[in-house]
């Protein structure tokens, strides 16, 4: 099927222009999924990536933090047990 290139209302018949014009477009094309494939997916996955290890870390410290005041708050109420002869 013959390509059909139409400019300012003219068609172009000449076949050098036709296959420079086919050319530039498919030049366009590869540039752009390029960007895509080489620029904007990394990109995203280093912010999914990033956003994915905060979420780690915060789950992280909030399974070391809560024992740890729990503890904290049952440790100084021992002592305060402990220590109440002791207090003025």
């Amino acid at each position: 099927m013959p390509i059909q290139i139409v400019i300012n209302g003219r068609e172009i018949t000449n076949p050098l222009v036709k296959f420079v014009i086919g050319l530039g477009t498919f030049l366009v094309a590869a540039i752009f999924a390029a960007f895509l494939i080489f620029v904007v997916l990394p990109l995203v996955g280093f912010v999914v990536t990033l956003s994915l290890g905060l979420v780690g870390v915060i789950f992280l410290a909030l399974v070391i933090a809560i024992p740890l005041i729990v503890g904290g708050a049952i440790l100084g109420a021992i002592l305060s047990l402990l220590m109440s002869p002791f207090s003025l």
